[in-house]
């Protein structure tokens, strides 16, 4: 059975929030390598938390990332309607610890020295995270290992600046931002661009690999008989 919406919506804000004081903190880590495992971490373990309270009608993994959400709604796995509050919820409570973070100021310590993405690599992050996005979370609501939903997290923390770790979720990328880590501009254009990838890449792995959105149903099914 399908948890109501108001407890889902809940679930979205706090794991929201939990992931970008995540990000955030690992973003003043002692080193990038840390930074990166702390946040690819802290998605798996959040990833397992959605999935498990998953049910054969919906993925729970919808309220955790709205960048999971859209290719489980193509699939069928979530529903479009409630895609629009769950992404409010999200932004705003990840805002909240942006702005919470950037009130303590020095007090969480020094953030990793990094160089300011370029518009170009931000767009060929975006892409590329987006991409791996999409074929992670479809195949973890299936019969994947949650371990799979961190590629899309250690390839945005992969290239030349670190601070991208934050670019496989839109919330965090615009809760980073109030947090003054990464300009407002390129965190916004990175939070519209990864969304809009992330359902591209979906509906064409729909077209080319059907049996993906057939396994996610059937895995889930499969589990509760």
């Amino acid at each position: 059975m399908t948890p109501p919406l108001g407890r889902r919506l809940l679930m979205a804000g706090t794991t929201s929030f939990v992931l970008t004081i995540a990000a955030i903190l690992a973003l003043h880590a002692s080193s990038a390598v840390l930074a990166v495992a702390a946040v690819a971490a802290t998605t798996v373990l959040l990833a397992w938390f959605g999935r498990s309270a998953s049910s054969t009608e919906h993925s729970g993994l919808a309220e955790v990332n709205a960048a999971w959400a859209l290719p489980l709604a193509l699939v069928g796995r979530a529903r479009f309607a409630e895609f629009l509050p769950t992404l409010v919820v999200q932004l705003a409570t990840a805002l909240v610890a942006g702005f919470g973070a950037s009130a303590l100021g020095a007090r969480i310590g020094e953030p990793l020295l990094f160089a300011e993405p370029s518009w170009t690599h931000v767009a060929l992050v975006t892409v590329l995270t987006g991409v791996l996005t999409a074929w992670a979370v479809l195949a973890v609501d299936g019969a994947g290992a949650e371990g799979l939903i961190a590629v899309p997290v250690v390839a945005a923390g992969s290239g030349t600046s670190i601070v991208l770790v934050i670019a496989a979720n839109p919330a965090v990328t615009l809760g980073a931002a109030a947090a003054g880590l990464v300009p407002w501009a390129i965190a916004a254009g990175a939070a519209i661009a990864l969304l809009a990838v992330t359902a591209a890449a979906a509906f064409a792995i729909s077209l080319v690999a059907p049996e993906a959105a057939d396994l996610s149903h059937s895995s889930d099914t499969t589990s509760t008989l």
